[in-house]
């Protein structure tokens, strides 16, 4: 907690707030409430490193008040996706069983996704794309950069300038000769 004993109060104030839930911009207009921009001071104070680094000690600090650890969050994971997985027994409204089962996939599906992407066996793709679903075009920089040195260069033919730096070429005849 030494990064947040160093803030000041009002700083202070915005890092709980944003540990407690609220979005940045809520946040900045505890410390600042006459903010004409609250979104752009919450999202510059959220990324100040030293109040981020506060944040993520309050954080780490609450997640171990509540007694949550990695392995009680996957064993729990766990606990659900074998409950979900098993067929259950469907009882009418008396309590007696209907010879029916059910099987909750959603439930079981959801606490295996939540495995996987924590044991990264199925990492998160994003697949990009160019206009309207398209290919995405890539142009050739130094192509498109040779063209504009040329177009600037034949602009600045005709000043004194240019010609100084081409003093040593010889002049022609319009036909091409010397």
């Amino acid at each position: 907690m030494k990064n947040y004993r160093k803030l000041k109060p009002r700083f202070k104030r915005f890092a709980e707030a944003i540990v407690q839930g609220k979005q940045a911009s809520e946040a900045a207009l505890l410390i600042k409430p006459n903010s004409r921009s609250p979104k752009r001071l919450g999202y510059k104070l959220r990324h100040t490193p030293q109040i981020a680094a506060a944040i993520e000690e309050l954080e780490a600090h609450a997640i171990e008040e509540a007694g949550i650890t990695r392995v009680q969050v996957l064993l729990d994971a766990h606990t659900i996706k074998r409950r979900c997985m098993q067929a259950e027994e469907v009882l009418d409204r008396k309590g007696n069983p209907t010879g029916e089962y059910v099987f909750d996939s959603a439930g079981a599906n959801k606490a295996n996704e939540f495995l996987g992407k924590y044991l990264r066996l199925a990492p998160d793709r994003t697949e990009l794309t160019g206009k309207d679903g398209g290919p995405i075009e890539v142009d050739n920089a130094r192509e498109r950069n040779l063209a504009l040195i040329k177009s600037v260069a034949s602009r600045t033919a005709g000043s004194p300038a240019a010609g100084a730096a081409s003093a040593g070429a010889q002049p022609t005849d319009g036909g091409g000769n010397a």
